[in-house]
Formats: structure tokens, C-alpha cells, sequence
């Protein structure tokens, strides 16, 4: 007994000599060296030793949080021996890659814990740490504490770390980051020269331009970058689409061939909608049914859509009143879901910018005037990309089965479950003033169908003439078991003049 309690005395004098300044946990008092995480809704603190160190964090999105908060360490101090600050260090990189230097904050004093016992901590730090994930694969983060002693019976510095190694934890990165401006299909132009796919997540720091039929995971526009989809392609976010650069940030392009094409989930983000505005020669002087994709009430002066000259025109259908109203105006508001029909003395490319609309957009009790408009009414495509027609959960209430647009020929043509594009506006008809029409997020399609062009099948088409051939209409006729003789709402379709 004499012999165990010897090496106790000569154990506790070494400590006392040599470590005076040291970290420490203790069990009992529930103090230990954490780290301070913040993944999206209150401040975690996780202990270094035992719930960082080889810990596997999961899979992680651009729309993920993940910020370092801080840390709390404690110290004993005795025999002269002072702790003047205290630094956390830490960095993340990818696994098998070559590590960064150590990025540091700084832990300050908080309060002394009994004795000679010190706690200092901190946990308001804003460090996103998942914006230093770049590409694929599997990541490493990395920590330990450095404390400054002034070196009286002690080290100078002292450490909490792992024996040396250090305490690292480890996640898998569906995060990839464009590297440098240029098109999305170029693989050089994203860290891990690797084009994203559906299964990735894309943080867009440079300007993109989407040049291919794309699909992510999920999306964040970094401040002052540009992501452009050009016209004929398409982009599909079947997650969240953040966009931190405002409406000039996210760009959906347009020109003579059609319009880029957006379909996302979730909140709608800022954007600018072009529309190429073509003056047809001919009869019909270049007349274009238009719409809005934005939520709400949108502005559009000086955008191209409000008349510059009297030789430019914006209308609205009232049918009420069976009349066009002529807009001529210097500012304009183009409602959430109405259509308007415009024309341009010379070719021109519209923009509209705002939040884009990601709900469904229900219209009710539209009004019925038999000897006025007859119920024919022009509502508007409300999103970001093409829609088709009574396709998902349009819930038609006494709305005619048929919708129809204005055609490169500058005539009306039915819609019947064909594609609606992008900023097109669409005639719709009632049969009664109680009524519903909702134009359901479901019904969006990435379609290239081009400004009026309309897709129709199964159908026969009749050219019914006079007997002087100087008048003709053409009548659709489709095969259907469940329809009738006699007008079917559901099915048939009036002449709209």
C-alpha cells in the first residue's frame, strides 16, 4: 500500500511542475471541448472526442445549413500559470485531396467554473462551412484548440487535439460548384470537371448558360452571378432553387427559334422572363397573345411590352363589354394569370422581371355575357416554362373542354390537350357565371413548341369554303366514345372570331 500511494504523490507533482496550464473534461461537472454547429434551426454543441472525431455526418445539398457557431474549451491554470487566449482551428477539403492551411476564430473568455477552472466559449460565429465544399465525393472537416499560456511551470502553447491528429468527421458532398464562366455542358467549367446530374446540387458562382436539356437536385445562385437558359433548353430544380443574385441573376432567354424553360420546386425565386416579340408581315400586323410568369402585379415599363410609339398596341379582352382596351400608357401592371394581346411596329425582345409563380393559379366565376362576350375570356400561361392543357389537375367547372391561341397566321386554333408556351396568352370560354379554372403547377412541360404553334392529334381537319372560294374556315372534328350529338362542353369547341 505504501508502494501504490508513493507513485500517486510523485504522479501529482509532475502534473503540478510541468502542467500547470492544461485543457481538460471533467465527467462529473459536465464540461467538455465542443464544437458549436448550426444545421438550420438552433445552435448544436457537439463534443471533439466523441461525437466529431470519426463521425460520418451525412449526405449534404447546397440548400443545406451548416455553420460554425464556435466552441466552448476548458482550462485549469496554478503555480503562476495564466491562459491569455484561446483559438479554434479548422478547415474542410475533400478526402484523398491536399489539405488547406487552418483557417482560426477566436474562442474568448467566458467564466470561471470553480477553482482554478476556466470555461471560455462562444457560439455566434456565422461560418458557412458548406460553402467551402466545391465538388463531389466524400469531405473532411477538421479541428483542434490552441490555447496561449504565459509559459510560467508550463507549455507554450497548449493543445486539445487528438493526440496529435487532430479531430476530423467526415460527410458526403452532392455539392458541385461552378469553377469558371462558360457553358453548363462544358465540364471544365465546374470543380471536379464533372457536369452535374439530377443526383447533384449546383452552387452557381460564375455566369452559366444552360445549354442543354439540365436537371439538379437543387440550386443556389451566389450574389452577382448569372445563370442564363438559353432558348430551346430547359432546366428542372426538383428541389429548392435558391437565388441570391436578384432577378437579374436567374435569365430565361428567348429569340425566333422559342424560349428557355424553367421547372422548379418550392419557393419561386427572382427572375427575368424574355420574350421575343416578332412583327409578322401581313395581314395581321404582328399580333401576339402575352402573358406574365411572375407572382402577383408586375410593372413591365420599358421592357418592351408597353407601347413606345402609336404604332404599338397592348390590349386587354373584356368580356363583359365584348371589347379590346387599348393600353396606351407609359407604365403598365400585368396581372398574375391574364393574358393581353400586343403588336410591334419592329422586332423587339420583352423582359419581365420579378418572383416567379409557384403555386397553382384558380380563377373563379369568370362573367358570361351571351349578347356580349359570350364568356370568351384571355387568361395567361402564369409560369416558367411551357403548360399543357387540361393535363393534371386543371378541375374545369363550366369551362369549355377546348382553349385556343393566336397562330403564326394570326388565327385562333384549339388547344385541345395541346402546349401552351411559355408568356403565351390562351382563350378559355365559359358556359355559365358560376364557373372554376385552375392552371395547376402539375401541368408544366418542358416543350419546344415555338411561339403560336400548336400541337393537336387524332383529328380531322375540313376546309369549309363559299362557293366564290374568297372565304374559308377550317373545323376539327376528333373521335370520341363518350361524346355526344349535341354540343359537349367538355369536348366541342366554338368559333372565336
Amino acid at each position: 500500500m505504501k508502494k501504490i500511494f508513493l507513485l500517486f504523490v510523485i504522479s501529482f507533482i509532475v502534473l503540478d511542475i510541468f502542467a500547470e496550464a492544461a485543457f481538460y473534461q471533467n465527467v462529473g461537472s459536465n464540461q467538455y471541448n465542443k464544437i458549436v454547429f448550426d444545421f438550420g434551426s438552433v445552435n448544436e454543441w457537439k463534443r471533439a472526442d466523441t461525437e466529431i472525431d470519426g463521425v460520418s455526418y451525412g449526405s449534404k445539398y447546397v440548400t443545406d445549413t451548416w455553420k460554425l457557431k464556435g466552441a466552448e474549451g476548458y482550462v485549469w491554470k496554478n503555480n503562476g500559470s495564466d491562459i491569455s487566449s484561446m483559438t479554434l482551428y479548422y478547415r474542410v477539403y475533400k478526402q484523398g485531396s491536399t489539405a488547406p492551411s487552418f483557417s482560426t476564430i477566436n474562442i474568448p473568455w467566458h467564466s470561471n467554473v470553480g477553482g482554478d477552472n476556466q470555461r471560455w466559449a462562444k457560439d455566434d460565429y456565422d461560418i458557412d462551412l458548406l460553402s467551402l465544399v466545391t465538388s463531389g465525393g466524400t469531405w473532411v472537416m477538421e479541428f483542434y484548440y490552441s490555447a496561449a499560456t504565459n509559459g510560467t511551470n508550463c507549455l507554450n502553447p497548449i493543445f486539445w487535439s487528438n493526440s496529435g491528429s487532430n479531430y476530423k468527421l467526415t460527410f458526403t458532398s452532392y455539392i458541385i460548384q461552378s469553377s469558371s464562366a462558360g457553358n453548363w455542358n462544358t465540364g471544365s467549367n465546374w470543380h471536379g470537371s464533372s457536369v452535374p446530374t439530377s443526383s447533384y446540387s449546383v452552387r452557381i458562382s460564375n455566369n452559366i448558360d444552360v445549354d442543354i436539356a439540365a436537371e439538379t437536385h437543387s440550386m443556389l445562385i451566389g450574389f452577382g452571378s448569372v445563370l442564363s437558359i438559353e432558348a430551346e433548353k430547359s432546366l428542372t430544380v426538383n428541389n429548392t432553387l435558391t437565388n441570391n443574385a436578384g432577378n437579374s441573376g436567374l435569365v430565361l432567354k428567348s429569340d425566333a427559334t422559342g424560349n428557355g424553360s424553367l421547372i422548379f420546386s418550392g419557393t419561386g425565386p427572382e427572375a427575368t422572363i424574355e420574350r421575343y416579340i416578332e412583327l409578322y408581315s401581313g395581314s395581321n400586323n404582328g399580333w401576339h397573345l402575352i402573358s406574365s410568369s411572375m407572382s402577383g402585379n408586375v410593372t413591365v415599363a420599358g421592357t418592351g411590352f408597353v407601347p413606345t410609339s402609336g404604332d404599338d398596341d397592348l390590349f386587354r379582352f373584356d368580356e363583359e363589354f365584348n371589347e379590346w382596351k387599348n393600353y396606351l400608357v407609359s407604365t403598365f401592371a400585368f396581372a398574375e394569370g391574364q393574358g393581353y394581346l400586343i403588336a410591334r411596329k419592329t422586332t423587339t425582345t420583352g423582359n419581365i422581371t420579378g418572383t416567379l409563380l409557384a403555386s397553382d393559379k384558380t380563377f373563379t366565376n369568370l362573367s358570361f355575357s351571351s349578347s356580349q362576350g359570350n364568356g370568351w375570356h384571355l387568361l395567361g400561361n402564369p409560369f416558367s416554362s411551357a403548360i399543357k392543357w387540361n393535363y393534371g389537375n386543371w378541375n374545369l367547372s363550366n369551362i369549355a373542354g377546348t382553349a385556343k391561341v393566336l397562330n403564326a397566321s394570326g388565327n385562333y386554333v384549339d388547344m385541345t390537350e395541346g402546349i401552351i408556351p411559355l408568356t403565351n396568352g390562351f382563350f378559355v370560354q365559359v358556359s355559365d357565371g358560376t364557373n372554376s379554372i385552375t392552371i395547376p403547377t402539375n401541368a408544366q412541360i418542358h416543350n419546344t413548341t415555338n411561339n403560336y404553334k400548336t400541337v393537336t392529334s387524332n383529328l380531322l381537319v375540313i376546309n369549309v369554303t363559299n362557293d366564290a372560294n374568297t372565304f374559308s374556315d377550317k373545323n376539327k372534328v376528333g373521335i370520341r366514345q363518350d361524346a355526344s350529338m349535341d354540343y359537349d362542353l367538355e369536348f366541342d369547341s366554338h368559333k372565336l372570331f
